[in-house]
């Protein structure tokens, strides 16, 4: 397993819980190793990213592949000790350099399509959120630096599979997995994390019409 660069774990009832990364995390670290690679034409085989919160995140690369002006990098998600439908795949990006000074982000195999109003992306749009859209861009303007230009492709071969694990269909994310993480670091069994997935879910009630819900907390 790759390293991770940040301490403490977190105690829950007693127990020690090992930290993880978000797909966004992952989705960043992969774009950015295989815009060096495309750029320096040789691969490899560990990077290093800085998520949102500030931690420092040194991961191994898996399946790097160099060919002509594109490369491809798998980083393999590790969701901690926390309960993570995603632990364990390969979260890939293609990084596929040009002349335009642009950068363009797309999801492909294995990531979800927005279906529906409420989660904040365009509907017909890969659901890569706002935050790891940032860091992908970030990381990848960082490494072709300002002149050039690259079209950077998200894919998960086991996505679609793994999607049915979550609650992305009940969110109207269909197809797929979703490249998400506000803070780049998975912190298991945390109440803000339950608490932003409710919200999600009550925005894209109310996005649907719905003007009431009825809560029954518990198991």
């Amino acid at each position: 397993m790759s390293e991770l660069s940040f301490d403490a774990p977190v105690w829950r009832h007693g127990k020690a819980l090992r930290k993880g990364y978000t797909t966004g995390s992952c989705a960043t670290a992969a774009a950015k190793v295989a815009a060096l690679m495309v750029l320096r034409q040789h691969l490899i085989h560990q990077v290093s990213i800085v998520t949102p919160s500030g931690v420092t995140l040194c991961l191994n690369v898996e399946s790097p592949h160099i060919e002509g002006q594109q490369a491809i990098a798998a980083i393999r998600k590790d969701g901690g000790d926390d309960v993570d439908a995603t632990h364990g795949m390969l979260i890939f990006a293609r990084v596929t350099l040009n002349d335009s000074g642009e950068i363009t982000l797309t999801g492909g195999e294995g990531i979800g399509t927005v279906t529906r109003k409420g989660v904040g992306l365009p509907l017909g749009s890969a659901a890569i959120n706002r935050t790891p859209r940032h860091t992908i861009e970030s990381a990848v303007r960082e490494a072709i630096g300002p002149a050039r230009g690259a079209d950077v492709e998200i894919f998960a071969p086991e996505g679609e599979a793994r999607a049915q694990k979550t609650y992305n269909s009940r969110l109207g994310i269909l197809g797929g997995i979703s490249i998400i993480g506000t803070t780049g670091i998975v912190t298991p069994m945390s109440e803000e994390s339950w608490k932003r997935s409710l919200s999600l879910e009550l925005e894209i009630k109310r996005a649907s019409g719905l003007t009431r819900v009825i809560l029954v907390p518990g198991n």
